[in-house]
Parts: C-alpha cells; structure tokens; sequence
C-alpha cells in the first residue's frame, strides 16, 4: 500500500512539471508572437490604439511569465523586457521598478550593466523630480562592478559621481568652460 501510494505522489509529480514545463514554453512561443506584433505594428500603419493594445498585452505575458517561473532563467529576460518596454512608452516609473526588481532579484543577469546605465539615464533624464541619491547609488555600482571597463568610460563615470548634484546642462557649460 506504500508503495502504492508512493507510486502515485511520483506520477502526479512528474504530470505536475512536465505540465509546468509545456505551459511555460507556450507562455514563451505567445511572447514570442506577441513581440512580432508589437514589431509589426510600430513598423507599419497601425493606429496608436492597436499598438498600445499590442504592448499591453505583450507587458501582462511578461509579467505573467516572471511571476509565474520565477526561478526559470527567461524569468529575468521577462524583467529585461518589461523594462525597455516600458521605457519605450515613456512610463518611466514602471521602468525603473522592472530594473530595480531585475537588479535585486538576478544579480546574475548577463546584461546587467546594461540595466545600470539604463538606470542612470532614466534617474537623470526621465524620473522628476531628479533623485541624485538614485544617480549616485547606480554610478557607484556601476563602477563597483565594472572595474574591467575602459579607463576612459570609468573616468566618465567618476567625473558624473563627483558633479553629480550639477544637472546634465551644467555638466556640459562646465565641460565646456574646461577646454
């Protein structure tokens, strides 16, 4: 009777990933299509409403995806997308919550450094009022973690630390009145 039970527990374990495993590749192939979609349609003559449609359901697979196979690799590409996405649309809130939660979540991700200076940018240019505390946090972990780059992008990066509390067109007057 052991035995038996034991037996069942394992084939319902086994129907339960392998069902996991198929759901989450068809979750991946709609993102796929939902990707060519929002490709297509920004390439061609579609309304601004079709489009807006497109990305949002483009956004609510990611998302669901992410939220549902945490743990899977692609769950982190999920956040990647969400967060160029929604960069894309000017939502920068949204943006850089997908990039923090990425951050946090996958300090492994091979892009990584890619989303920081995303970051960056975002926190100076988009996000208003301008947070210098966010500015300075993702330079310094830039640095902290990009210690192999050109000495030239890590001077750059070092020149934005130290005049950072300037705004980007003080940084260039100043630049400026250098040469």
């Amino acid at each position: 009777m052991k035995y038996i039970i034991s037996s069942i527990s394992f084939s319902l374990l086994i129907f339960a990933c392998s069902n996991g495993t198929e759901e989450s590749e068809t979750l991946k192939d709609q993102i796929v299509q939902f990707e060519k979609k929002v490709s297509q349609s920004t390439l061609g003559n579609s309304d601004s409403k079709d489009i807006m449609t497109e990305k949002s359901k483009l956004a609510d697979a990611l998302y669901t995806y992410y939220r549902q196979y945490p743990d899977d690799p692609y769950a982190a590409n999920c956040l990647s997308k969400l967060h160029m996405l929604y960069s894309g649309m000017n939502e920068t809130d949204k943006a850089v919550a997908y990039a923090d939660t990425l951050l946090e979540r996958y300090p492994d991700f091979i892009d990584r450094l890619q989303v920081i200076e995303s970051q960056i940018i975002s926190y100076e240019l988009d996000v208003r009022p301008r947070n210098v505390k966010m500015i300075k946090k993702y330079i310094k972990l830039w640095l902290k973690e990009n210690t192999s780059a050109d000495h030239e992008k890590i001077d750059e990066m070092n020149y934005h630390l130290e005049h950072v509390d300037l705004s980007l067109e003080e940084r260039i007057k100043l630049n400026l009145e250098d040469f």
